[in-house]
């Protein structure tokens, strides 16, 4: 019984026809539902490695029956080197460290005070980068509460959806957060505030500090002797295409499954500072803030800036010992605006980009500024990076049967195997354009539009004809230089230029201009919204 992992892409690779020589070629199978094995994946994709050499070398894990990632790999590192930074704080003035030993410490001592009263089942964590919520995770590992990691930028509705959904019996936010959601948290067992500076907190609602404090002193409680594929972690889904899905992830599927991903695609060693730009709700977040970092010795850096400031990145670029950087696609083609070759970085030396393609406009623009390469991942929350480690929709045995065709996931993607063995991205099924008798794929048209500078955002769907069944349409966020040109004789700039940089066929035969386009709050487009709005659809 086998299922199809995800295909792990180097450089521009994500992109029809655009690769790079080097790219690797992998698509593995493994059984369905096991999620401890299978990491011969792990490929080696930047320069520092041989592809060939690496993968005839490299040899499957195969973890004990039982592992709990807080107690095997977090304490491993606190009793190893307990001294050693486990994670970097800024605001852009001010920076504290917190090593290992008391990463490992405090979240011993959050479990105990939770197994105290009775461990929750399942806790919806909505933290902003604080300390507190690296300390949660490695806590609710140890007690096997499972976290269910959400955004600040959550509405009442969205929490109340999970809350519902995932059936946490448990909440811990900030207390300003507290506040907001008393009513539609009211009926959790457990509330629980972070509080800064002796602020107070709503009734019912239980300071976490001071549940530290009652265990000061008390023998910590034991770690759960838990199996590797135990649930740890629920995400929802980005929600694209529908509601969020409930995606879990076990003690091993993230806690071992993104080891290959942090050695081999981030590249991390012990000595290395990771800044990972990622909003403490993501999947991607719990990939490389959390577990890669973790699993290496590694120092995670988290600047607490409220929201992405691509000035305020490249200068801390500048004053910081960052050395590897992973962020998404819309952060480096924000920071490619400005003047990058007035930026010395002061020691970063690897760039990784996930979560959509970038454009190789933006990569080129990188590279030519830094003399760094921006190495691109392909993966899912469902699947880790490299392959496909869950086991099916929580609670949704309808949505998990339409994931899988046999015993093989569909990822829900289109992409094509060339003859040397590569896979090439095209984009979402749902977002595949049939027009005229050819098939478009809506990323090779908005890379080809983001090439000319009249271009700053675009996004690429079908929209209905009368001939063609189905035509290219493209909207449009212009550049502000841009911005009161004449609309028609810009369409038709546009167009030619698409003609030429691709092939004829996959011009765009309709073009909006817009102010801006409909994103998830992680930052994804939302084609789905504005198909629908070209078909009549609601």
């Amino acid at each position: 019984m086998a299922r199809l992992l995800m295909h792990y892409l180097q450089g521009s690779a994500w992109m029809s026809g655009r690769g790079l020589a080097s790219a690797p070629r992998s698509v593995f199978v493994e059984p369905r539902g096991t999620i401890t094995q299978g990491y011969r994946t792990c490929i080696a994709l930047n320069s520092h490695y041989d592809y060939d050499e690496v993968r005839s070398e490299f040899q499957t894990l195969k973890p004990a029956e039982h592992f709990n990632f807080a107690k095997d790999i977090v304490g491993s590192w606190a009793k190893k080197k307990p001294g050693h930074p486990a994670l970097h704080f800024t605001n852009g003035h001010d920076s504290i460290m917190m090593t290992y030993h008391d990463l490992y410490q405090q979240a011993q001592a959050l479990a105990t005070a939770l197994i105290d009263q009775g461990p929750p089942r399942c806790a919806l964590v909505i933290l902003p980068k604080v300390p507190e919520w690296w300390i949660i995770n490695v806590a609710g590992s140890w007690c096997g509460t499972m976290i269910s990691p959400g955004t600040t930028l959550l509405t009442l509705s969205d929490i109340a959806y999970r809350l519902s959904k995932c059936g946490a019996d448990c909440i811990i936010c900030d207390a300003d957060m507290a506040t907001a959601l008393d009513s539609v948290t009211c009926s959790l067992p457990l509330r629980i505030a972070v509080t800064r500076n002796n602020q107070e907190i709503r009734h019912n609602w239980v300071s976490y500090h001071h549940l530290l404090e009652s265990v000061k002193g008390k023998p910590v409680k034991p770690c759960i002797v838990s199996r590797g594929d135990d649930i740890a972690q629920l995400f929802f889904t980005s929600g694209t295409t529908g509601m969020p899905k409930i995606v879990p992830h076990t003690q091993s599927s993230y806690g071992l499954g993104l080891l290959t991903a942090a050695r081999y695609w981030l590249d991390l060693k012990e000595d290395d500072l990771i800044w990972n730009i990622s909003d403490t709700g993501w999947a991607k977040a719990a990939w490389s803030s959390l577990y890669a970092p973790f699993m290496c010795g590694a120092t995670g850096f988290i600047h607490q800036m409220s929201r992405f400031d691509p000035e305020e990145t490249l200068r801390s670029l500048c004053e910081y010992p960052v050395t590897v950087l992973c962020a998404p696609p819309t952060a480096y083609r924000a920071m490619i605006q400005f003047n990058l070759s007035q930026y010395r970085f002061q020691s970063l030396r690897h760039c990784v980009s996930a979560g959509e393609p970038l454009n190789p406009e933006a990569i080129e623009i990188w590279t030519r500024n830094t003399g760094l390469h921006i190495y691109e991942g392909y993966g899912q929350s469902e699947t880790t990076l490299l392959s496909g480690m869950f086991k099916g929709y929580l609670f949704s045995e309808e949505r998990t049967d339409e994931a899988f065709v046999g015993d093989y996931y569909l990822t829900g993607d289109k992409a094509y195997y060339d003859d040397d063995g590569y896979f090439w991205f095209i984009g979402r099924a749902d977002d595949v354009i049939l027009s005229g008798g050819y098939r478009i794929g809506p990323f090779e048209v908005e890379s080809s539009l983001l090439e000319h500078p009249a271009v700053t955002e675009s996004a690429v769907v079908s929209s209905p004809d009368s001939q063609r069944g189905e035509v290219v349409k493209a909207f449009i966020v212009l550049a502000s230089d841009y911005e009161n040109h004449d609309p028609k004789s810009l369409v038709a700039v546009l167009q030619e230029h698409v003609k030429k940089s691709s092939a004829p066929y996959k011009y765009p035969r309709k073009i909006e201009f817009v102010k801006s386009l409909p994103k998830t709050v992680s930052g994804k487009i939302r084609r789905v919204e504005l198909r629908d709005q070209e078909w009549g659809r609601k």
